[in-house]
């Protein structure tokens, strides 16, 4: 690997934004975790995205020694540039490496499946729209009263709603009426620990509400301690993930809709939270 390659592919790795003068900016943009189809979700991920502009915040290859001939070397064709490690420029579009995309993405990117089992699945999904769009507007009045969003609480009727029932469908539509309901300015009186449903034993799939992926257990460590849901260090647990990485878990059940109905409540801490179905 030449140098500047190298330093172009550790930059990209870290999230840093690299300029390269003669020809634009590589920086790295975080994708939103989104249903592929009624029955997975992507979660979220980041990828390598190119501007024609150059940004001065961002770190200049210009500077480092050999620039003008290394960059002549990336020529391949009209419009195709070879970052080597790190990818290629194709008219305007970066294609990241497998390498690069691991590094920025070590929990993969590939859907997780829901497997709705039930009409009482389908249920929930419907009311998982409903949920999005009540959460948006609270969100936004929040927003537009000038109130910090971080410090926004889930009420606490949502805490009896959420607790796991034989009836899951029935439990999902209680609690979207309950949430929908409820005023944006109740929203501080309850802390995120009170309203979380109690964890159950396994007794089948376990669905988690996943906080983050880590290759090495020290991060996932250091996430835990940090208690990024004030929920309590003793709140989060970590469990084997693909490739041996490690996930941690804010709350499992194997309830569907509890997990459904506590990622809800904990998205206003942390909008990237996801449901991981262990089997």
């Amino acid at each position: 690997m030449e140098p500047l390659e190298r330093i172009l592919f550790d930059a990209l790795a870290h999230g840093r934004r690299v300029t390269l003068p003669g020809v634009g900016t590589l920086a790295v943009e975080r994708v939103a975790a989104s249903f592929v189809s009624g029955r997975s979700l992507r979660p979220p991920y980041y990828k390598v995205v190119f501007v024609p502009q150059e940004d001065a915040a961002g770190r200049s290859l210009g500077e480092e020694p050999g620039y003008v001939a290394w960059l002549k070397g990336t020529e391949r064709e009209q419009g195709v540039r070879d970052f080597g490690p790190a990818g290629i420029l194709r008219d305007g579009t970066f294609e990241m490496t497998s390498a690069l995309a691991e590094r920025l993405n070590p929990q993969g990117t590939d859907p997780v499946p829901l497997h709705p089992a039930s009409r009482a699945g389908r249920v929930v999904a419907v009311v998982a729209g409903v949920l999005v769009v009540a959460v948006a507007v609270i969100w936004w009045g929040s927003r537009s009263g000038d109130v910090d969003v971080r410090e926004v609480r889930a009420p606490q009727t949502v805490a009896a709603e959420a607790r796991p029932v034989d009836d899951g469908a029935a439990t999902a539509v209680r609690v979207a009426e309950q949430e929908a309901a409820t005023p944006a300015d109740t929203l501080s009186s309850a802390s995120p620990a009170a309203v979380l449903p109690e964890a159950e034993p396994a007794a089948g799939p376990l669905f988690h509400v996943v906080v983050g992926v880590f290759s090495e257990e020290v991060n996932a460590d250091k996430l835990i301690a940090a208690d990024p849901l004030g929920i309590g260090t003793a709140g989060y647990r970590k469990v084997p993930f693909r490739n041996s990485q490690l996930l941690v878990s804010a709350f499992a059940s194997t309830d569907r809709a509890a997990a459904d109905s506590c990622r809800r409540v904990l998205s206003r801490r942390n909008g990237e939270l996801w449901v991981y179905e262990q089997r």
